[in-house]
C-alpha cells in the first residue's frame, strides 16, 4: 500500500519525507524510520486512529517504541483525544487513567485541551458570535489530547 502511494503520487514527494511500512508494536519499522532523522534535531510523532483499536499491551508496545526515540532525539508524541482507555479497545478511557498509565512508562504529560487553542484558529475567528457559541459547547465536552515527552531526557 505504501509503494502505491508513492508510485502514484498521491504524496507530494519532498525530501524530507520518507514512509515506513510496518507493524506499529514492533521495533524494527521505528528502527528503519529512525534512520532518516536528522540526529540534531527534536521529532514529532502522531499516532492519529491507532491508540483507540489496541489493547492495554499494545498500547504499552506502541509507547515503549516511541519513547525509545523521544529519548534518543527529544521531541513530542501527540496523542489525540479520541484515543480509548488503556485496558480495553472497547471503552472510552478516562482521562487520568490515560495520563498515569503513560507515566507509570516514562513520560511527561501535558494534557492540551482542544478549547485552549480555539482562538489561534483562523476559522474560529471568522465565525459570528452564534457559530462560536455552538463551537465552545460542543468543546466544553470535548476531551483532552496529549503531549508527551520522554522524561529525563533532551527537550
Amino acid at each position: 500500500a505504501i509503494e502505491s502511494v508513492a508510485s502514484d503520487e498521491v504524496v507530494q514527494r519532498r525530501d524530507n519525507l520518507h514512509l515506513v511500512a510496518g507493524n506499529a508494536l514492533e521495533t524494527a519499522p521505528f528502527q528503519e524510520a529512525e534512520s532518516y532523522f536528522a540526529p540534531e534535531k527534536p521529532v514529532a510523532i502522531i499516532t492519529e486512529g491507532i491508540v483507540g483499536y489496541l489493547k492495554e499491551e499494545g498500547k504499552r508496545r506502541l509507547a515503549m517504541n516511541i519513547l525509545s526515540i523521544l529519548q534518543k532525539h527529544g521531541g513530542i508524541w501527540i496523542l489525540p483525544a479520541t484515543a480509548r482507555g488503556p485496558g480495553s479497545s472497547n471503552k472510552v478511557e478516562a482521562p487520568m487513567d490515560r495520563v498515569k498509565f503513560y507515566e507509570k512508562l516514562g513520560f511527561v504529560v501535558e494534557e492540551r485541551r482542544l478549547d485552549s487553542v480555539k482562538d489561534q484558529l483562523v476559522s474560529y475567528a471568522q465565525l459570528d458570535d452564534g457559530q462560536k457559541a455552538d463551537i465552545d459547547m460542543a468543546l466544553d465536552s470535548a476531551p483532552s489530547t496529549l503531549v508527551l515527552r520522554a522524561r529525563n531526557t533532551k527537550q
